[in-house]
């Protein structure tokens, strides 16, 4: 998994796009796994990095960024003044994030048309990078990626499937927050 969260940053770093509201990745698939003697379908939305432009100065955004994060319920695994890049983690999660349901923001398959997500403890890494965009506004940039498994057993966790909706929401609540100061 942590090569997975390394792969994804990079992307993010790297691939960063020129003009804001881009997105670059993978079409949404639909796959098939097993989980023991159990086959899981998990649809996938594409693993893009989606840029959002917000209207605040790089500087600003990034001097509040660590503190959403942490009010989000995030333990800040890193922050890189270098790069202006935050990640954090939830472990062992079943819990809203940012007001909202897991199932809202990730696909951990189902069995027999039931969704795991709603009975499997999620662990989940966020990464967002602030970049200057044009003129006085920010890109924010954020990767999400997640694992499951049932709680209180054995066995190894398997991928969830993340959408935007996460990081379409951390360029809102960054906006907003930069407004009310």
């Amino acid at each position: 998994m942590r090569i997975l969260y390394c792969s994804a940053l990079a992307a993010l770093v790297a691939c960063a796009p020129s003009q804001p509201s881009t997105t670059i990745g993978p079409q949404a698939t639909t796959r098939t796994v097993a989980a023991g003697a159990t086959q899981i379908v998990i649809h996938n939305e594409g693993d893009e990095v989606t840029g959002y432009a917000i209207a605040a100065p790089v500087d600003r955004a990034w001097n509040i960024l660590p503190q959403l994060y942490r009010s989000w319920g995030l333990s800040l695994t890193q922050i890189d003044q270098a790069s202006r890049t935050v990640r954090g983690q939830r472990l062992r999660s079943r819990q809203y994030f940012m007001g909202k349901p897991l199932s809202d923001y990730f696909d951990c398959g189902n069995v027999a048309g039931v969704p795991n997500i709603g009975r499997y403890e999620l662990d989940m890494q966020v990464a967002t990078q602030l970049r200057q965009a044009t003129g006085d506004s920010t890109l924010v940039q954020s990767v999400v990626s997640a694992t499951a498994k049932p709680g209180g057993t054995a066995g190894d966790p398997f991928n969830c499937d993340a959408n935007q909706k996460i990081a379409r929401r951390i360029a809102d609540a960054l906006a907003s927050a930069l407004k009310q100061q």
